[in-house]
């Protein structure tokens, strides 16, 4: 009861002060039983509870539901938790050598960030030549992160 209570809490809130908590965000991030699910702030329409769910409620009249007991986290981002996909990425993402924990990308110049499913940064490398940049991934524990290349972004996995 008490989980169910500050979540709705929380939510409810972040509803109401979307403006003044969101600050630069544009989408708002539900982690609902490890899943990631986001929404841009200017596709919501309000956020209601009913029954035990979450319903985001879109400007479109469709409506996203969540069970409140699944939740595990809301929060707002500017950074995308989804995955772009690109053709180029083949090109910057060439080898993973998973026994080793390290991940090498080529073909790139600029800042490399690592994420969390979180959506906290866990990682932030310069790289200053288009040669193969490895990064050792052997201190972040398993799971999933979101791999940022400049504009885009890459999902991987560390098991």
């Amino acid at each position: 009861m008490k989980k169910y209570f500050l979540c709705t809490l929380f939510t409810l809130v972040a509803t109401l002060y979307t403006s003044a908590f969101a600050g630069d965000s544009d989408r708002v991030v539900f982690v609902v039983k490890g899943e990631i699910y986001e929404t841009p702030l200017s596709e919501l329409k309000k956020i209601t509870f009913t029954g035990g769910k979450l319903q985001a409620h879109m400007t479109d009249g469709s409506c996203d539901e969540y069970f409140l007991a699944d939740m595990q986290k809301v929060y707002f981002s500017d950074v995308s938790a989804s995955i772009n996909t690109s053709e180029d990425n083949s090109r910057l993402l060439t080898v993973w050598n998973q026994s080793a924990s390290m991940l090498s990308v080529r073909g790139y110049v600029g800042l490399v960030e690592i994420f969390g499913a979180d959506g906290k940064q866990v990682s932030s490398q310069y790289v200053g030549d288009s040669s193969a940049h490895n990064l050792d991934l052997s201190l972040l524990p398993k799971g999933m992160y979101v791999l940022r290349l400049g504009v885009e972004t890459i999902k991987i996995m560390k098991l």
